[in-house]
């Protein structure tokens, strides 16, 4: 294996490792958006500050996630700007590379988040503002080249959000009026257990 592809490895291992932590893997995916300090992370997630700051460290010295692009003075103190160095994405094969306990800790929090999301949008009243939003739930019953082609489905689906994501920034970038919101897009496709019943 060429060093290349040990650091890869090591890097996508560090990044299943991170998400143990609920405030690990919220400031993470907050850096990855947008480059913010700690202080910054602790108040659009409001929690405290020195625990922000001490996995933000965490991220940035044990798994090397993350990196220091800034310092800025505020009111006498030295302000850290980070951002992520490592999209919050794994292959099949690096997927595959992780135990089932770090497989599920990793689902536990991409569900937790997606859920959160969802929650603090409908209690703000977001989610139902706009009569074009989508919500859909759809149990099927496939074998497995119905399963392989939903996977493919899903794949695609990402990619043709993520070139959506870049369109739209460099028309954000281009504009002069900078109109934008924020948005979250969510996907599930997973197998139920034998005898689940489908509502």
């Amino acid at each position: 294996m060429s060093q290349a592809a040990k650091q890869r490895k090591s890097g996508r291992k560090a990044l299943a490792k991170a998400f143990a932590h609920p405030i690990r893997v919220r400031a993470f995916l907050l850096l990855a958006q947008a480059q913010l300090s700690p202080t910054q992370i602790a108040a659009k997630m409001r929690v405290p500050l020195h625990l922000v700051t001490y996995h933000v460290r965490q991220l940035r010295d044990r798994f090397e996630l993350i990196e220091l692009v800034d310092e800025r003075q505020v009111r006498g103190a030295t302000e850290h700007i980070y951002r992520a160095i490592a999209r919050p994405m794994l292959t099949d094969e690096e997927w595959a590379e992780l135990s089932l306990s770090e497989r599920r800790d990793v689902s536990r929090f991409g569900i937790q988040l997606i859920m959160g999301d969802a929650m603090v949008a409908e209690e703000a009243g977001a989610f139902d503002a706009r009569i074009d939003r989508h919500l859909s739930r759809v149990p099927l019953e496939v074998d497995e080249q119905g399963w392989q082609e939903l996977r493919a489905i899903n794949e695609e689906r990402l990619e043709r959000i993520m070139e959506v994501q870049a369109a739209s920034a460099e028309r954000i970038a281009n504009s002069d009026d900078k109109a934008s919101f924020p948005v979250v897009s969510s996907t599930l496709c997973f197998e139920v257990p034998g005898g689940t019943p489908h509502f």
